[in-house]
């Protein structure tokens, strides 16, 4: 069974606001990226669903439904692909995200561990920083649905707890690869907090943030490749959430 769904993700310098189409496969929990597009409409989506099923090829005949909301990017054009394929539609109720609860529940893990975390630069950037999260994702994220394994392990289920063995973490999008957690708070110091070929500039005492986050990957300024961002969490009077803002500017050395 698949289950495809869109989420968004506003970017931090053009304003735009870019709509993700996936697909998850419920079984296995392996997700796949079908597109990314600022007007997402009916062509397009059905162009990507015929992708998709190019893709698939012989393992179309596993799956016999698919999960959808209605959603107007979803035609009849985008149902037909896949009625060809031997795969039939399963319309949620309306206004009833409960059952899709399988794309809805990776879309709070994508924006919990990834964009919630990041000043997305534009298309381009999202995707870069999409592949590197769904390659986490698919092969080393554990799921409690699949007895902490997963979707597609590259390495072996561990048989026994050997004393001799050693846990090693791999940096992922420049943070600590601790498994479920790809960015993390980093310490701060007051003045400046340096980054490789990168200067945050002098701040206000009422600016320094109360829990910064460094945050690695992103576009280039003046040909220099930007490798630190520092953010601070916003918060407005009923204590909510409402995303992270630039602490202060980015400022190249001698400039």
């Amino acid at each position: 069974m698949l289950a495809c769904d869109f989420f968004h993700v506003d970017c931090a310098v053009t304003l735009q606001r870019i709509y993700v189409f996936f697909v998850i496969e419920i079984h296995t929990r392996h997700v796949q990226i079908l597109g990314t597009s600022t007007n997402p409409d009916g062509p397009w989506t059905a162009q990507q669903a015929r992708n998709l099923v190019g893709d698939l090829g012989e393992r179309a005949a596993e799956f016999q439904f698919l999960i959808r909301d209605r959603a107007g990017q979803f035609t009849t054009m985008f149902d037909a692909v896949f009625a060809d394929a031997g795969i039939q539609i399963v319309k949620i109720p309306p206004r009833c995200p409960q059952a899709n609860c399988y794309a809805e529940r990776f879309v709070r893990t994508v924006r919990a561990e990834l964009t919630d975390r990041m000043l997305i630069f534009g298309q381009q950037h999202l995707r870069r920083v999409l592949d590197h999260y769904l390659s986490h994702y698919n092969q080393q994220r554990p799921h409690r649905g699949r007895g902490l394994r997963p979707p597609s392990p590259v390495q072996p289920a561990p048989t026994a707890a050997d004393p001799t063995s050693t846990v090693i973490r791999h940096p992922i999008l420049g943070g600590p690869g601790r498994p479920g957690a790809l960015l993390r708070p980093a310490p701060l110091r007051t003045g400046l907090a340096r980054f490789p070929r990168i200067r945050l500039k002098q701040a206000r005492a009422d600016l320094l943030p109360q829990t910064p986050y460094v945050l690695l990957g992103g576009p280039q300024i003046n040909g220099v490749p930007v490798q630190g961002f520092v953010l601070r969490s916003v918060h407005h009077r009923d204590n909510g959430h409402r995303g992270l803002r630039p602490a202060s500017r980015l400022r190249r050395h001698g400039v």
